[in-house]
Formats: C-alpha cells, sequence, structure tokens
C-alpha cells in the first residue's frame, strides 16, 4: 500500500505539471531509440546484452511565453512520452515500457535549426525482475513498477513550421529507489532518429501577456521534513523508515532560480535496528543510524512547480561515516498557490536520494519558504 500511495503521489504531481501550462501549439512526435546498457556497479551479475533498441512517442505543448516565468525559461515546451526498450536479453533483463511526462528547455532557436535539453520523470513498467530460482542473475531491478527519468540532448532541423527532423542522445535510468531490493537499476545511454509534426497552431494574442515579475525579497528561510522507504539489502526483507529535516537559507538568482544552503539531519530506522540486532548499546546504535549534512542546492521554478537539484556533505558526527561522503537529492515540490499567504510559501513535493549512480530511497517531503 506504502508503494501503491508513492507512485500515486508522483503520478498526479506529474500529470498535473503537463496541464499547468495554458500552450497554443500541439505537436506529436516519434523516435527510434538505438542504446547501450551500462553495468554501472561490479557486483550486476547479468551479461553485457549488447545493443538495445526502443522507441517514442511524443505529444507536445508549446508555449507563446505569455507568462513571465515562460519567458525566462525561453518558452519551454511540455511533454507527455511513451517510451518502449527492449534491453537486449529477453530472458533476464525482458523490455520495459514507461509514461514520463517532462519538459524541455531551449539552448538555441534559429531560422533552421533548433536544440532543447529534455528532461521526465515518471512511472515504468518492467516485465523481468530478480528471482532467486528463476531469474537470479537480474540482480538490477527487484520490482516491475520503478521510476523512469529521461535526460536528452536534441538537435532538430526545421524543414517547415509544420515538420521538423531531429537527432538525439541521452541517459535513461529504471529504478525503484530500494523501496524494493535488488534496486542497482537499469542506465542505458541513447541514441536517438526522429521526425515533429505540428498539428495545432493559435495565433499570438498580445492581450493575454504577463507583466514581468519583480522580486520582492532576495533572502529566505526554508525549511523542510521528509519520510522516506527502505528496503533492507536482503530481498522480500523488511521496508525501513527513514526521517529527515532539514533547515536553509535561500538567497533568489532570479524570481524563478533559488540558492539554497543548509543543514540536515537524517535517521534510517534501518541502521539503528540492525545495530541492535547485534546487540550494539542504544546510544551507539542512534549514534549509527544519524547522518548530519552540509547540503547545497539550486531550486528551479516552473508556474507553481519547483524542480530542486541538491547535493550534501556527511559531517563525521555524532559517528564517523563510512562509504560514500557525498550525496545527491533529485526533488520536485508544488506550490499551492491557494495556501499562500503572508509571504510563506508551503509545498509538497517527492525525492530521490542517492550516492551517485546507487539509489538510496524516496521520500515525500513537505516545507515552506518565507
Amino acid at each position: 500500500m506504502k508503494l501503491f500511495f508513492k507512485r500515486g503521489c508522483v503520478a498526479l504531481v506529474l500529470i498535473a505539471l503537463c496541464f499547468a501550462l495554458k500552450a497554443q501549439h500541439y505537436s506529436v512526435e516519434g523516435m527510434f531509440l538505438f542504446g547501450k546498457l551500462v553495468k554501472h556497479k561490479p557486483d550486476l551479475l547479468f551479461e553485457d546484452p549488447g545493443v538495445n533498441y526502443g522507441f517514442e512517442l511524443d505529444i507536445v505543448r508549446e508555449s507563446h511565453g505569455y507568462k513571465a516565468w515562460e519567458r525566462y525559461w525561453g518558452k519551454p515546451e511540455l511533454e507527455g512520452t511513451l517510451v518502449y526498450m527492449n534491453f537486449g536479453d529477453p530472458d533476464v533483463l525482458g523490455q520495459a515500457i514507461a509514461i514520463i511526462p517532462g519538459v524541455r528547455i531551449r539552448l538555441f532557436d534559429k531560422s533552421r535549426w533548433r536544440s532543447a535539453i529534455h528532461f521526465g520523470v515518471g512511472l515504468g513498467y518492467l516485465n523481468k525482475t530478480y528471482d532467486k530460482i528463476s531469474n537470479p542473475l537480474n540482480n538490477a531491478i527487484g520490482s516491475n513498477f520503478n521510476n523512469a527519468s529521461r535526460l536528452k540532448f536534441v538537435l532538430s532541423y526545421k524543414r517547415s513550421e509544420t515538420h521538423h527532423f531531429f537527432i538525439g542522445a541521452g541517459v535513461n535510468h529504471f529504478s525503484n529507489g530500494l523501496s524494493v531490493s535488488p534496486n542497482s537499476g537499469i542506465n542505458i545511454f541513447t541514441a536517438s532518429l526522429g521526425a515533429r509534426l505540428r498539428w495545432l497552431h493559435r495565433a499570438f494574442d498580445e492581450a493575454k501577456m504577463v507583466s514581468d515579475e519583480k522580486l520582492n525579497r532576495k533572502w529566505h528561510i526554508i525549511p523542510q521534513v521528509g519520510l522516506g522507504f527502505s528496503q533492507a539489502t536482503t530481498p522480500d526483507g523488511p521496508n525501513y523508515p527513514v526521517y529527515y529535516y532539514s533547515i536553509a537559507g535561500g538567497y533568489d538568482l532570479s524570481p524563478f532560480q533559488t540558492l539554497i544552503i543548509g543543514f540536515e539531519h537524517e535517521f534510517h530506522t534501518g541502521i539503528f535496528e540492525f545495530q541492535k540486532h547485534i546487540f550494539t548499546e542504544d546510544q551507539r546504535a542512534k549514534d549509527l543510524a544519524t547522518r548530519m549534512s552540509i547540503i547545497i542546492a539550486d531550486e528551479l521554478f516552473l508556474a507553481d512547480f519547483g524542480f530542486r537539484f541538491q547535493a550534501g556533505f556527511y559531517l563525521d558526527y555524532p559517528a564517523k561515516q563510512e562509504g560514500d561522503r557525498i550525496f545527491f537529492k533529485l526533488e520536485s515540490n508544488y506550490y499551492p498557490p491557494f495556501l499562500s499567504f503572508g509571504g510563506i510559501r508551503p509545498y509538497v513535493g517527492f525525492l530521490l536520494k542517492s550516492h551517485y549512480s546507487v539509489a538510496e530511497y524516496v521520500a515525500l517531503a513537505s516545507g515552506f519558504r518565507f
């Protein structure tokens, strides 16, 4: 039930994002994918599957730039993407299908050429998972339903206003954030070739233009609390909650971008229970399960949504930290406009925490900025 709830929250927020912008153009895109699955950990057991392939189908909503944030980010496009991937080994790794809402930011747009960065996070279904008897070599994926993320660079040739051709390069990632073990995840580097057809065009209406926003304040205080879930590394093991809170200061680089620096405290009940199991004294077990860190993040705002990219560094307090000292969080937040009052903006969100390419947990988050 917890897993269903988390995925439902992710899907609802991302679907809402796709319809947050009243776009004025619609397009459909199709592309073929050719890729290479990268074994990013030495303990992955499956054999190199060789070349992978698949396809994408995108529905794209464009913007005229009526709102200030749209103009600031270069009239971004919102997309809903259907992805199919064949991992090259039908018996061990199988295939994946995913729905990925996303956003694309233009890098340049000339008379004949344009380029953009595409980013999206959604939900994927993989038909082959780890099983200690029937599929022991697939220790990358522990569940059928997984996070599906995509980052891609695309270069387009505009043959006409309605027909574009393009090539692209990017990476696709599938994992469940260690909500079910094992969860090393699958990373595929891809090249793509495709075409775009624009089928609905609406004329520019200057009366809909909204004036540029001005900064009301430069500095903010940004507290946050969160609850994550992480399964023991043993397949079919218990799922442990992870509690954290942070307090940070924010500085506005613009009305649509905030630099964040602060402190984070995290308590991992799985580590605490393991230490108790091996008869560690109570206070020592709590110290080992507690991680304190310095964090730095950049949050980008599109309408009422914020996308926060965070890095952190563990401190040797209250116990010396072993292993990776640096971690990352990819966070999506929603700021309900009807809840803002007196300069205070509450938000809810979800995030994925990882140590480089290895996910640790997914979490629900809540906080505010003022």
